[in-house]
């Protein structure tokens, strides 16, 4: 037995910078471990300034803050897994712009955690959150795979996607863009005669609101109950 530094008495020397050494790589690990959280909230501070900046009063198509949210957008994406729990940190945040950035990068992210991310914020507080949720997550479950793509979310579907449930929920949302966003994504499969589908769409049909029932309408090819306008010439089917 020997004593050593400290006032520590170990069998042997070797077994003294034994522990030594893992002490030393369980400090090294804990000082890497918080070095990479303080990172991690840079990027987190960084996205949330970004997407939460005032863009410009009038149009934003093409300004320098569509690009520059666009970019952090993209770089994020290619962070991979780490920019992916960046958005999911800023999806829990009470700032609706930061809740609406993160809507959009769950639509465009291949990662298989974003449709159940995207889930979540179709019963989010904010009606323009739930609106842009609802686009995107429509756009991933449509069966010709429209995944970034929301607005091609209305194309004919040969099939009832799984999932297409909780788009059929907010035909009854109280914000009536949210309700139209829905019914728009409804229209993909009012061909196939599904009794979920055409019960949602048929109840729009009864709202108070017109413009609702206008989309409503539209999607079964019926006249507008408030308005009379007739359905336009039929879309041709998928191949």
């Amino acid at each position: 037995m020997q004593n050593l530094p400290g006032g520590c008495r170990f069998k042997s020397v070797q077994a003294y910078f034994r522990i030594a050494i893992r002490f030393r790589h369980s400090w090294k690990s804990l000082i890497d471990h918080v070095a990479d959280g303080a990172r991690f909230e840079e990027q987190v501070q960084q996205a949330l300034q970004i997407f939460t900046s005032k863009g410009p009063e009038h149009d934003s198509t093409g300004s320098s803050w569509e690009q520059r949210l666009a970019e952090e957008r993209d770089r994020l994406l290619r962070a991979g897994d780490e920019g992916f729990r960046v958005m999911m940190k800023l999806a829990r945040l009470d700032t609706g712009r930061a809740r609406i950035a993160a809507a959009i990068f769950f639509g465009l992210s291949d990662d298989k955690r974003a449709l159940e991310e995207l889930r979540s914020l179709l019963h989010d507080p904010a009606a323009m959150v739930r609106s842009r949720a609802s686009r995107f997550y429509a756009a991933r479950i449509h069966p010709s795979g429209h995944r970034g793509n929301p607005w091609k979310n209305t194309e004919r579907a040969d099939a009832v996607p799984e999932g297409l449930t909780a788009i059929m929920l907010l035909v009854k949302d109280d914000n009536a863009k949210v309700q139209i966003d829905a019914i728009s994504a409804l229209t993909a499969y009012a061909n196939l005669d599904d009794a979920r589908v055409m019960k949602a769409l048929r109840h729009s049909l009864e709202s108070p609101r017109h413009k609702v029932r206008h989309a409503a309408a539209r999607a079964l090819r019926v006249s507008c109950p408030g308005c009379g306008e007739q359905p336009g010439p039929a879309e041709s089917s998928p191949n």
